[in-house]
């Protein structure tokens, strides 16, 4: 900021040309105190200023100090931690979910079959393949499974997930940057994503959330097997077989323009359709069985389910697919206090009467009604699983002093549940 910027001007005119957003030296006059405080100048700069009031022996204002320091360089500093902290955990949990992930896929229906023949034929093909399916089919398996079966199984699987990499770091984290590419950035540059899968496979998951200024240098990546870091000038040559994958329709974005064209036909050369578990429901007792065993190992349990369940699992509309089939298996493993999971473990949409029950909702029911019939409910079901009224309001997070005014509310017999008050 320019001393003629400052010199001769009133603090309101600084404040309305925006040479600075707020001024410290109006502040003191307002609050007749000593006051610290952020400020930003015109040019963007950071500022930490102290305003300091000097008065007069009988206490009239005589002066006011300000002492500035530029703070940009260590705000912008903060703001790279905190990308940093979050694609941190965005790694964690990406090595959390591969550690409990099992790679082996259940294929009994006829039309995971076609399926797996077609992944057979083209895994040791390096043409991009395009994996699509409604939310949670299997499509991360999948890719696994094809590295696995590729004579590139012993290189690197490198997950990108384009949705969940915050937008302002995706360049650098998929291209990598060179040595002071810009502020804040390792002082030995970073090799990147792409260049990590080298010789092995690139899975770009929820490639339809891949930012439209990026795109272009995906598309050179494909096109060419090269791409330029961020703040480099000499092109990378890398090996790498692309996988991508999403729920979204490319063709509709495509048309709306918010994908490029030429990038959806690069990307769909091998196009495999995973069919939706109301598609392939004689997989669904394999699924059970094979998640089953998985978190009674992971758990040390010795579950079973009643057929009865494995039946109302077959007919169930599994909107979450697999993944929400397994999250289901898991939770019933951990919770249900008996050996064999019955109906009565169940949560109440796979219960026979759920549908008329939600059949009933805006046909005399008002919203109060629905949410303390459904409040009843829950009380009911953990109150079934719970010895004392400690215990139940311990698992729905709430006082003990709650669950028995409730208890009251609903007219639960709580004797008839041999519940301990």
């Amino acid at each position: 900021m320019r001393e003629v910027d400052l010199v001769g001007k009133s603090t309101n005119s600084l404040e309305k040309a925006g040479v600075i957003n707020v001024s410290s030296t109006q502040q003191v006059l307002e609050k007749k105190r000593k006051i610290t405080m952020h400020q930003t100048t015109k040019s963007g700069r950071r500022l930490m200023v102290e305003g300091h009031p000097i008065f007069h022996d009988d206490g009239t204002l005589n002066k006011i100090i300000n002492i500035s320091k530029d703070v940009t360089e260590i705000s912008n500093l903060h703001e790279k931690l905190e990308e940093t902290r979050i694609l941190l955990d965005y790694y964690q949990n990406e090595l959390s979910h591969l550690q409990k992930q099992n790679k082996e896929m259940v294929v009994k229906s006829r039309a995971m079959e076609k399926v797996y023949e077609l992944v057979c034929r083209v895994a040791n093909v390096d043409a991009t393949i395009y994996l699509h399916g409604e939310t949670g089919v299997g499509k991360e398996v999948l890719a696994r499974t094809i590295h696995q079966l590729s004579n590139r199984k012993k290189a690197p699987f490198i997950k990108v997930n384009c949705g969940a990499i915050p937008e302002s770091i995706m360049e650098s984290e998929l291209f990598g940057y060179t040595k002071g590419a810009f502020t804040g950035a390792n002082k030995e540059g970073k090799k990147g994503l792409a260049l990590a899968a080298d010789k092995g496979t690139l899975f770009l998951d929820e490639i339809g959330e891949l930012p439209f200024s990026l795109q272009a240098k995906l598309l050179q990546l494909l096109q060419e097997k090269q791409f330029t870091p961020l703040g480099g000038t000499e092109p990378v040559q890398v090996d790498v077989r692309f996988i991508a994958a999403t729920n979204r329709n490319l063709e509709e974005m495509v048309k709306k323009g918010s994908f490029r064209e030429d990038l959806y036909y690069r990307l769909v050369v091998i196009p495999i359709n995973i069919p939706s578990l109301s598609d392939r429901k004689e997989d669904i007792p394999f699924l059970i069985n094979h998640f089953k065993e998985m978190f009674n190992q992971k758990y040390r349990l010795n579950k079973s389910f009643d057929p009865e369940v494995i039946q109302s699992f077959i007919d169930f509309e599994w909107k979450g697919n697999v993944r929400e089939l397994q999250n289901t298996v898991e939770r019933l493993i951990v919770t249900a206090p008996d050996q064999c999971i019955e109906m009565k473990h169940l949560p109440e949409q796979f219960l026979p009467s759920y549908a008329s029950k939600t059949r009933k909702i805006g046909n005399g029911l008002n919203l109060k009604e629905e949410m303390e019939r459904y409040e009843k409910l829950i009380l009911l079901q953990v109150l079934e699983t719970s010895s004392t009224m400690k215990e139940a309001s311990v698992k729905l997070g709430v006082d003990a002093s709650t669950i028995t005014r409730k208890v009251r509310k609903y007219n639960i017999n709580v004797a008839k549940l041999q519940f301990q008050l």
